[in-house]
């Protein structure tokens, strides 16, 4: 064992490195020793206690660069998150910081283009156009550039190959380079050696820029001389890359946010300007104003209703080839030239005209979003003068539903013909619906409720503060979730509908709505407002609502394919079901009630699931299933009974 080295020699390391003397202060303590004539074990002594000095100094050094590292990277966070910006400045930003976090010589941010966005894999994608050196291969698009000296500055589109960016988004975790041109691991591309060599760069590192564990894009430091990189760098930059995807996602959720309620904040001024009596040149202004560009409304006759601004003169066979394929895809589309668009006026498969938009810049997705909006208000304005009539009319319509409302025992040959004068059938079958509005609108649900019920060729009235519609149809909860979708973002504010039925002649329209409002006021009970639905839908609470008590609608409803199963087969499905429930849920003792083997039970549950749906052990579908067994044996036992003897 080695002895430990002098009080001397260790006491003079001890002051060197108390002082923070640099490492080769240490070594120079035994030259010193061995030139005035130390002898050999003084020497031993003296460089042992110097290689442990440059141990603790070493390990000083790294604790002191982690602390650094981590100051930095710190400050970075607090930079980076302290005030939403643009994210092309936060990238920007990012890479700023991200040159200086290495004191290194540049450093860029690349995303990749549309098209070539990262696969589940997390590769790029190849559906990139080509490279400017003929391969084709994904783009990635320089978004900030910090250090240039030469041609790679933002914009500018590179080729995805095997190189440290690629593997980065593979991987990724970072991957570095001493020597980029020399390395013979990285997969050569003209493009990206050319900007290599004009920006004088040899190391490179590609940290990638992660949403939670998918990369996004990459961050790139580079020096213009050969450096390796410690593993605390790269744990470093690793960090920093995180940090940075972390900021860039959230700028991108603030800056959807941001959209979304502008976009919200259009659609309520649209909405207002159409309810407070607007017309098409207001709705063309205010248009104008949200895409800042020149608007102008054409019905689908190519007839000039309204103008905004100064549209560039466009030949009408033009504008009508975009016209088309607005109204062919349901949403605007751009034109071939001019920096036009054209977006369709329209509801469901009626044309009612094509809205050109000639914007002062770029439309962006969410101008997209706007434009839609505002063809909505113009489809609504264009039905209200279309259906003008019909609304001068509403009146008698409204009448008619209240008398059908009050007056079940009418002449149904009478109302039929006072029906058809106003263009609606009843032969039909009908459902009724009404539709509660959560705030106090009761003029704006007028006036909108008039025009869906003509639409729909249908009859409308207003009673105790809700809209009920008499609408031909047979699935009254698909007629209240249509009737909702269209209500609610109009109003801006939630609505709650029910809806009854189907109803065959007017005599059943009374019962129908009553049993249309008990829905209604279960619905509010349970404490869905805001919601659409049907009594059919309530299950068993349906069944209680219902005026009828269709018990045996309800059993079918439940049961129907078991029980004809059952009769078709002459099989013991349903005595088998009851009593799997009779034995507490357990095929064990079900099996003993029926005296039969546990797999015959077992096989007769999963004929069961296929019958009735894979659900019915769920506890509220259950719960329904045992109701209509019990409603099932009861009435098999009242109507089998005999009669007594008087």
């Amino acid at each position: 064992m080695s002895q430990e080295p002098t009080r001397d020699a260790s006491s003079a390391v001890l002051e060197l490195l108390a002082a923070g003397a640099p490492a080769d202060r240490l070594t120079s303590l035994v030259d010193e020793a061995r030139h005035r004539g130390a002898d050999a074990a003084e020497l031993a002594e003296l460089e042992r206690a110097a290689r442990l000095g440059l141990s603790i100094s070493s390990r000083w050094e790294r604790h002191r660069q982690r602390e650094s590292g981590l100051s930095t990277l710190l400050e970075a966070a607090r930079d980076l998150g302290a005030v939403h910006q643009p994210e092309s400045a936060l990238v920007q930003a990012i890479a700023r910081r991200a040159r200086l976090l290495l004191g290194l010589d540049m450093a860029y941010v690349c995303f990749p283009e549309e098209g070539g966005q990262a696969d589940e894999g997390g590769q790029l994608g190849q559906g990139g156009p080509a490279g400017r050196d003929g391969q084709g291969a994904a783009q990635v698009r320089v978004r900030a550039s910090d250090g240039r000296i030469a041609t790679l500055d933002v914009g500018l589109t590179l080729p995805v190959c095997q190189g440290p960016g690629s593997m980065a988004m593979t991987d990724p975790v970072p991957f570095w380079t001493a020597d980029y041109l020399t390395d013979e691991r990285i997969e050569r591309s003209a493009v990206v050696d050319e900007v290599i060599r004009a920006e004088g760069l040899h190391t490179v590192m590609a940290v990638p820029l992660n949403r939670q564990t998918r990369p996004f894009g990459v961050l790139h430091i580079a020096a213009r001389s050969v450096r390796h990189f410690t593993a605390d760098e790269v744990a470093l930059m690793s960090a920093y890359g995180e940090l940075a995807g972390a900021t860039v996602e959230r700028a991108r959720l603030l800056d959807r946010s941001a959209a979304l309620r502008e976009s919200g904040d259009a659609h309520a001024k649209m909405l207002q300007l159409v309810l407070g009596g607007g017309d098409l040149n207001e709705v063309a202004e205010e248009t104008s104003k949200l895409l800042d560009g020149a608007v102008r409304i054409c019905g689908s006759d190519g007839v000039v209703l309204a103008t905004a601004g100064e549209v560039p003169e466009v030949e009408w066979e033009h504008a009508a080839a975009g016209a088309l394929d607005a109204h062919g895809a349901c949403h605007p589309v751009p034109l071939d030239e001019d920096d036009m668009w054209a977006a369709p006026i329209c509801t469901g498969t009626v044309d009612l005209g094509t809205v050109l938009v000639h914007p002062n810049r770029p439309l962006t997705d969410n101008g997209v979003q706007l434009l839609g909006f505002a063809t909505q208000a113009m489809a609504v304005l264009l039905l209200l003068e279309n259906s003008r009539a019909a609304i001068a009319e509403g009146q008698v319509r409204d009448d008619l539903l209240d008398e059908l409302l009050t007056h079940p025992d009418l002449s149904p040959k009478k109302i039929r013909t006072r029906a058809r004068r106003l263009g609606v059938e009843l032969d039909g079958p009908h459902v009724v619906v009404v539709a509660r509005p959560e705030e106090e609108t009761p003029a704006r649900a007028s006036v909108w409720a008039a025009s869906y019920a003509y639409r729909k060729s249908g009859l409308k009235s207003m009673r105790h503060g809700t809209a009920v519609f008499l609408l031909p149809g047979t699935d009254p909860g698909a007629a209240a979730r249509a009737l909702s979708g269209e209500l609610a973002p109009l109003l801006g504010h939630p609505v709650t509908v029910a809806a009854s039925g189907p109803v065959a002649d007017p005599a059943g329209v009374r019962h129908g709505y009553q049993e249309a409002v008990r829905c209604l006021e279960a619905m509010t009970a349970l404490g869905a407002v805001g919601r659409a639905g049907s009594a059919g839908e309530l299950g068993f609470l349906g069944l209680l609502l219902s005026e009828s008590h269709d018990a045996e609608g309800y059993i079918e409803s439940v049961l129907g394919p078991l029980l004809a199963y059952d009769e078709q087969r002459l099989s013991e499905l349903t005595q088998t079901l009851e009593a799997f429930f009779e034995a507490g849920a357990s095929p064990t003792y079900a099996a003993r009630r029926l005296h039969v083997h546990p797999n015959t039970v077992a096989r007769r549950l999963e004929r069961i699931s296929e019958l009735v749906g894979h659900d019915w052990q769920q506890p509220g579908r259950a719960l329904e299933v045992q109701l209509a067994l019990r409603l099932f044996r009861i009435r098999s036992h009242l109507v089998g009974r005999e009669p007594e003897p008087s």
